[in-house]
């Protein structure tokens, strides 16, 4: 009962949310004419990078990934059935590392071949092509980080990279404080270092990819009260939103787990959200959110 409460609480947020979303972007300046919406004669004025529409910027070659996405030399979007037969191919070391990656962002509780267990778990081609083209690390991204010192990934984050900045995050956000892999800081250094890591989950959050969702769920993954934990819940309504509906399952769980989170607390966390995403301007076309392509579960 619980359980399904809290996914109805989460079915609210995201609907509700998504209203606000769109109330606020609709409320963005438009007397700047790049921003004006599609003229009566069907004529998109909005230049392409800044339509909702292209977000997802399907390439030429449906085997590349999109260029906003890709992380070192992995250029292309793996083939496999499910998540199950891609971890086949890496050794068991690999393995462990790729499933403690996505282990960061939260479970179903569930497993087995037909069941989504976590933001990685795919049951075809076609929904791994939409994790691929939405911005979610594959397996080689995730290998390559895990080599990588972190003042070198974060060299890379500082360049602009979408999955660069993912990845930081995620790893200043999962790693344990005395485990040596935060970004060394000196005390007059703190403060520096959490501006810029708050940019960096801006940038993240207005990208338009829906991992960003799971990127906030980490920040809030570990907090010791209630109220911080709903943060979680916020960021799975988050990437729910924009699309990937297996996020409603790890919310599921989280809530069943975690009792007692106070949903007014969720909601709150879940329109700061919005609130930073609605400052980019590649958002300001409304009209699509709500019709972007989304996980198709089955």
């Amino acid at each position: 009962m619980n359980q399904r409460i809290a996914i109805i609480t989460l079915m609210i947020f995201v609907t509700a949310g998504a209203m606000l979303l769109a109330r606020q972007w609709s409320e963005l300046p438009t007397q700047d004419t790049k921003y004006a919406e599609t003229d009566a004669l069907g004529d998109k004025s909005i230049p392409k990078e800044y339509r909702l529409s292209d977000m997802q910027e399907v390439p030429a070659n449906p085997t590349d990934l999109p260029s906003k996405y890709r992380f070192g030399s992995n250029t292309r979007i793996p083939k496999s059935e499910n998540d199950q037969l891609l971890l086949s191919n890496y050794s068991q070391e690999e393995q462990t590392i790729i499933r403690t990656f996505y282990a960061g962002f939260g479970s179903t509780g569930l497993k087995g071949m037909h069941v989504f267990d976590n933001a990685f778990s795919f049951k075809n081609q076609e929904q791994l092509t939409w994790l691929a083209k939405n911005g979610y690390p594959l397996p080689d991204d995730i290998l390559m980080a895990a080599r990588m010192p972190t003042a070198e990934l974060h060299m890379l984050a500082k360049q602009g990279g979408f999955k660069a900045k993912a990845m930081l995050l995620a790893r200043e956000y999962q790693a344990p404080a005395n485990s040596g892999s935060k970004m060394a800081a000196s005390a007059q250094d703190e403060y520096a270092k959490y501006k810029e890591l708050a940019a960096f989950r801006e940038d993240v959050l207005s990208d338009g990819s829906p991992f960003a969702g799971y990127v906030w769920a980490a920040e809030h993954m570990n907090k010791p009260v209630s109220d911080g934990r709903a943060g979680v819940l916020a960021g799975y309504a988050f990437a729910a939103t924009l699309g990937d509906t297996r996020a409603d399952l790890l919310a599921g769980h989280f809530s069943k787990t975690h009792p007692g989170m106070n949903p007014v607390e969720a909601l709150a966390s879940y329109k700061i959200i919005l609130s930073i995403a609605s400052k980019n301007p590649k958002l300001a076309n409304t009209s699509t959110l709500m019709k972007r392509q989304k996980f198709e579960m089955f």
